[in-house]
C-alpha cells in the first residue's frame, strides 16, 4: 500500500508532503528540505489490514517509498524528522464540498488531500485543479454546475450558472 502523506500537529497524510512539511510542520518539529528523507517514531494506521503500529516511513520524490515497524532498522543516512505522539494516516477524502482558493490550505491542515467539488463552476476553480502536487491545497476533482430547470435554484444570474 502506498499512504499519501501530510505532516501536520496530530496527522501525518497526503502526497505533498514538501509543502506540507514546510507550511504545517510545527510544535517543535524539525524541518526537512530534501526529496528523500524519514519521518520515524509515527503510529501508522494502516486502513488495509485494520493494524497500527509506531514505525517509520521513507520519503522519496514525495511518495512513501518504504513502511517500517518499529523492530526494523531505517537507514542513517537521510535527514529525519522525529513524529512522536502524531499519527499517519492515508490522506482523507472529502466525498461532497464546495470549495475555494482561498480557503483550500484548510483542507489540507485537516488531513483531507483529495476533494470532490460538486455542482461549482469549474472555470473558477481551474488553478485548484491544476495546481502541481507540491501546492499547499487538495487534489480538486469537480462536477460543473447543476443540470436545473429554468429559473434554476441559483437564479438565471448568479455565478454559479455560468
Amino acid at each position: 500500500m502506498l499512504f499519501s502523506v501530510l505532516v501536520y500537529e496530530y496527522v501525518i497524510a497526503s502526497s505533498k508532503i514538501e509543502c506540507i512539511l514546510t507550511k504545517f510542520f510545527h510544535g517543535g518539529m524539525e524541518m526537512v528540505d530534501s526529496k528523500e528523507y524519514i519521518v520515524k517514531n509515527g503510529m501508522i494506521i494502516d486502513v488495509e489490514n485494520g493494524d497500527s503500529f509506531i514505525g517509520a516511513i521513507e520519503v522519496k520524490e514525495n511518495k512513501i517509498s518504504k513502511i517500517y515497524r518499529s523492530t526494523e532498522m531505517v537507514p542513517d543516512h537521510l535527514p529525519t524528522v522525529d513524529a512522536e505522539g502524531k499519527f499517519i494516516i492515508p490522506g482523507l477524502i472529502d466525498m461532497h464540498c464546495h470549495i475555494q482558493e482561498n480557503f483550500a490550505p484548510h483542507f489540507l491542515a485537516s488531513g483531507i488531500t483529495t476533494v470532490r467539488n460538486t455542482a461549482g463552476n469549474v472555470i473558477f476553480l481551474q488553478s485548484l485543479i491544476e495546481a502541481p502536487l507540491d501546492a499547499p491545497t487538495p487534489r480538486v476533482y469537480a462536477a460543473d454546475r447543476m443540470i436545473d430547470g429554468e429559473p434554476g435554484l441559483w437564479g438565471p444570474t448568479a455565478s454559479e450558472t455560468w
